[in-house]
């Protein structure tokens, strides 16, 4: 052993680390210190393992980011912690699984929603997050998915209501007035008495019931007279015509046109030809003529002669019309004839 204050060579290990020895209180100390430090994620021992006590300080003062700082306390030592923005921890709410089944009993957190006596439009649009909103009595709206179109119909049923009591209250005004003249089971009705009337020698129909005029009854020789009124035939039609040498299953056209401002009666139309012939009557608006009959000859009976049962109405509307289509059915030409007759009003 070396004296006191007396150089002595080093001992090293073999990667040139320096060797020292540690002993008493400082050894003590450096053990205390050892105790405290854990590998992370290594198993602890409560009541065996020893750890650090972490202190904290009640202060304001705020550090620089990426500086070192103690941990800020309040005055009471609690903790002051900082939660993340819509945590959904926070508050203490109880979170459920959609599609899970529910517990018995359920704990859960309270929701709040905003009072809205009258429903009005929002500002949020379509796929935006909205509050719940409920009604002065704490009831939650709910909108049916039609329930204006529901609303409009209350209001019509509301006033179809208003106009039944209405009417109900008319019927009941009227059966209380039937009432009052009731008694018993029989109705009392005041009786009235008319005063005696002479009828006049003209129109004394009691003695003979007939009628009279000129105050004479009316008789073969004194008949009523009887006015007819309407319209009057202001020009008879008797409209000819003819074409010479119409070829072989050729046509030819028979055309009267209404005179303007008047309406042409259609009553008889006429039509022959030395052989067979074919005719088309055609009436209306010269450029939307419309077929109304078709008729044919033979040689035994070469003429055509068709009254109508009721006139045919032809109006000078678009220039009326009446045509006659003449049409040859024999091999060679020949002569055809028709006549149009009826009256103008």
């Amino acid at each position: 052993m070396a004296d006191q204050n007396t150089s002595l060579p080093v001992r090293t290990e073999a990667d040139e680390d320096v060797v020292v020895g540690v002993a008493g209180d400082a050894l003590t100390a450096l053990q205390l210190i050892d105790d405290i430090v854990h590998v992370d994620d290594a198993a602890f021992t409560a009541g065996t393992d020893k750890g650090t006590v972490m202190m904290g300080v009640a202060t304001s003062d705020s550090v620089d980011a990426g500086d070192k700082g103690a941990l800020a306390m309040d005055t009471d030592r609690n903790l002051k912690v900082s939660l993340e923005v819509d945590n959904v921890g926070i508050g203490g709410g109880t979170e459920y699984t959609e599609d899970v089944a529910t517990a018995n009993p359920i704990v859960g957190k309270a929701i709040m929603i905003e009072r809205d006596d009258a429903l009005s439009t929002v500002t949020p649009i379509e796929g935006d997050n909205i509050g719940l909103r409920g009604t002065a009595e704490g009831a939650l709206w709910t909108q049916d998915f039609n329930s204006d179109a529901i609303l409009a119909d209350t209001t019509t049923i509301a006033a179809v209501d208003f106009a039944t009591e209405t009417t109900l209250d008319a019927i009941k005004t009227a059966v209380e007035i039937l009432d009052n003249i009731v008694a018993g089971s029989e109705a009392q009705v005041d009786v009235i008495t008319l005063p005696d009337v002479t009828q006049s020698t003209h129109d004394n129909l009691n003695a003979n019931v007939n009628i009279q005029v000129a105050d004479t009854d009316v008789s073969e020789a004194n008949p009523v007279p009887v006015y007819v009124t309407g319209a009057v035939a202001t020009n008879e039609v008797n409209d000819y015509d003819t074409a010479a040498g119409v070829a072989a299953a050729g046509t030819d056209n028979h055309d009267y046109t209404v005179t303007a401002s008047s309406t042409l009666l259609l009553k008889q139309i006429l039509a022959s030809a030395s052989g067979k012939m074919k005719v088309e009557l055609q009436v209306g608006p010269v450029a939307s003529l419309v077929s109304k009959a078709v008729f044919f000859n033979s040689t035994s009976h070469p003429d055509i002669e068709v009254t109508f049962a009721q006139p045919i109405e032809v109006p000078d509307t678009s220039t009326g019309t009446v045509r006659i289509i003449r049409t040859n059915r024999e091999a060679s030409a020949q002569d055809v004839y028709s006549t149009i007759i009826g009256s103008e009003v």
